[in-house]
């Protein structure tokens, strides 16, 4: 072969393949042009909107929003400043033809992702629009800043909040982010009206923007770490020093420490309900079980209501005390108030606050008028019983001679006494051969966790003593039985807390035997070395679950959150269109 034979061979190839290549290259570089102009006009769009952020904020505290759709859908008065979005489109704007065709290339996707995250931002607003009134400016207020939010968070983030929805419902996604205690918390001052009365509507509509503040909150990969390693929110991590805080400047076991421990305990006690309950097979609960769990809920079943119908003895080793069965007999119909068909309860021990219990047994004790008549049954068999013993020790009770003695209390008349319900203490009294119960009979407790509780007693016939049961179930509370079910969709377990306490027949009461023995919520804690302060070892515990630190963990979280929002925010920059903010 010549050489002029080589050269037309070398000419063919380079004909066939470089000036494709060439070609190829040439795109490329065109694409490469367009999409850098395109990421400039990003970082100015994102750099100067900016400027118009300092109006949004203004925006969202005086009720006037910055964009004509904002007003429009929550008729509201228009600002006359710029907002972010206004503030983006004096940005860079792609000069070349390739960068214009990038950006319109980029311009439905990044539509596409405002619109879904607009949608999601009036999630917030709608499930609040309950609330009797009209309240534009909060409703505009919350979207806004769930908008704010959303648009740093990294889409990962997002994928784990719909995992945590799926698994547990709202409840798991938010349950723990609000406080516990609603108007007025040990060491603050300002309103005392409990949030289960008065204040009812207002503190459930808090819960929403406490919860999006704890969201916000979780950007710092420290607070991230608390809350998905241990469930202990941002806000509540707060809550926890501000209350030791109180407990330091005040006297062990003085009125104020007691709310303040009161509060403190059932803050840890809400983390480990809300997760055992929302993701039973969550990493988290053996994290918390390390350090709190046999403090805060000794025993525990999981179970459905008939479980216990079909085996009382459930009850006695739950409490851990001797009950025959005819006393559980008096109890277990009660409890079903306490359960939902179709799902499973979480039945726990727990030491009712403040410590001891005294308080509670006052609270189930406590007169109750209404209409000038007593109402509260247990309170009107004590004073039966007691009348009846007074006149005759040996008179054999019954369930017929204490509504007898009630309606001759009535006709003998008091005035220093109301009048007894005896209709009602009908309904409530039970009787079998050994045992008269009453109840249920529901009071207003100063357990944080639980609030209202409903007690029951179960008496022996021939001694007069028996045994108090204070049950509850844990649940928001709202007071709808519509919003309650949406919070707890999702959820696995309902908790179910049971206590019980001696108790007898004040001053009448007699000695003898009886089949039953009560070991006190208190004996089932774990033992306490000498020396040491149960209180003491739960804050040191709680200290250490906040102090620790996994820098691995949190870098990672760091990189993912930082990355996101100059990328987000230059894509809002990159839109061409206007967006109301």
């Amino acid at each position: 072969m010549t050489d002029d034979e080589k050269q037309d061979i070398l000419n063919r190839i380079a004909e066939t393949y470089m000036e494709p290549t060439e070609k190829a290259l040439q795109a490329q570089g065109g694409a490469a042009l367009g999409f850098m102009e395109v990421l400039m006009a990003m970082g100015s769009g994102l750099a100067a909107g900016v400027r118009g952020l300092p109006w949004e904020i203004g925006a969202i505290i005086t009720g006037r929003p910055t964009g004509k759709e904002m007003a429009e859908k929550y008729g509201l008065e228009q600002s006359d400043g710029y907002g972010f979005m206004k503030a983006a489109e004096s940005g860079y704007s792609p000069k070349t033809h390739e960068g214009r065709a990038a950006a319109e290339l980029l311009m439905p996707v990044a539509g596409a992702i405002d619109k879904g995250i607009r949608w999601a931002a009036g999630v917030p607003p709608y499930l609040t629009g309950w609330m009797p009134g009209d309240w534009p400016q909060i409703s505009h207020a919350a979207e806004q800043t769930t908008y704010g939010y959303l648009n740093l968070i990294n889409p990962f983030k997002g994928i784990r909040g719909i995992q945590n929805l799926s698994r547990g419902g709202l409840n798991r996604v938010m349950g723990s982010d609000v406080y516990l205690s609603r108007m007025q918390r040990a060491g603050k001052t300002g309103l005392t009206i409990p949030w289960y009365r008065g204040g009812k509507g207002f503190q459930l509509a808090k819960m929403v923007p406490e919860a999006i503040t704890s969201k916000f909150l979780n950007l710092n990969p420290k607070n991230a770490y608390l809350s998905e390693v241990f469930n202990i929110k941002p806000l509540i991590a707060r809550e926890f020093k501000r209350l030791e805080e109180v407990m330091a400047k005040e006297t062990s076991g003085s009125k104020e420490w007691n709310r303040a421990y009161n509060e403190y305990l059932n803050e840890a006690a809400k983390a480990i309900l809300n997760i055992k309950s929302t993701d039973p097979t969550s990493p988290i609960i053996k994290n918390l079980e390390q350090s709190l769990e046999g403090h805060v809920f000794p025993t525990s079943f999981e179970g459905g209501y008939m479980d216990i119908v079909n085996q009382p003895q459930i009850l006695s080793d739950l409490t851990q005390s001797t009950l025959p069965t005819e006393m559980l007999d008096h109890i277990i119909p009660i409890l079903k108030a306490h359960t939902k068909e179709g799902m499973e309860s979480l039945w726990v021990t727990k030491p009712l606050m403040p410590a001891s219990g005294h308080a509670i047994r006052a609270s189930a004790a406590g007169s109750r008028v209404e209409g000038g008549i007593q109402i509260n049954p247990l309170k009107m068999v004590d004073r039966a019983w007691a009348s009846i013993w007074t006149r005759n020790p040996d008179a054999v009770i019954t369930k017929d001679l204490l509504l007898q003695e009630m309606r001759d209390i009535n006709a003998r008349g008091n005035k220093n006494t109301a009048p007894l319900d005896v209709d009602l203490a009908e309904r409530r009294i039970r009787e079998t051969d050994n045992y008269i119960s009453v109840g249920p009979h529901s009071s207003l407790t100063p357990d944080r966790l639980l609030a209202h509780m409903n007690h029951t007693r179960v008496f022996d016939k021939a001694t007069g003593r028996g045994v108090q049961w204070n049950t509850d179930w844990y649940r928001q509370g709202s007071g709808s039985e519509f919003i309650d079910s949406v919070l707890e969709f999702g959820s696995k377990k309902l908790p179910v807390v049971i206590d019980i306490t001696n108790m007898s027949i004040p001053k009448v009461a007699k000695a003898g035997d009886v089949d039953f023995n009560v070991v006190p919520v208190g004996q089932l804690l774990p033992k306490m070395k000498k020396g040491e302060k149960r209180h003491e070892l739960i804050i040191d515990e709680i200290n250490a679950i906040m102090a620790s630190r996994d820098y691995g963990w949190m870098t990672k979280r760091g990189v993912e959150t930082a990355s996101y929002p100059a990328l987000r925010g230059g894509t809002l920059g990159a839109q061409l269109e206007e967006e109301p903010f």
